[in-house]
């Protein structure tokens, strides 16, 4: 799957190989792998290259709870593959039947 069509399907479907907002550190980290980790209070986010997953807890004796993920495109400029433009994101989007909300 070429990088363009990754970001299509994740506009598309709100999702990274089937994970979203509501998934679990454990679940993220079994799916995407390594990682870099930063924690500040009850935030932690965590690095795993072009994505970024984000949790907070109302304090240290609940469970994370998701709040966001991020596809950091931008860092594919440092690499042989070219960031895509929103022209050929919205390209990938019609090919996916995608309008948008």
């Amino acid at each position: 799957m070429s990088e363009l069509a990754f970001f299509a399907q994740v506009v598309a479907r709100s999702t990274v190989r089937g994970l979203d907002c509501s998934s679990t550190p454990d679940q993220v980290t079994a799916w995407l792998g390594d990682y870099g980790e930063n924690l500040r209070g009850d935030l932690m986010w965590r690095d795993y290259g072009l994505v970024e997953f984000t949790w907070e807890r109302p304090s240290r004796k609940e469970p994370w709870q998701g709040c966001r993920f991020t596809v950091q495109c931008h860092r594919l400029e440092h690499g042989p593959t070219p960031v895509p433009t929103f022209a050929g994101l919205r390209t990938a989007l019609a090919e996916l039947d995608y309008e948008g909300k």
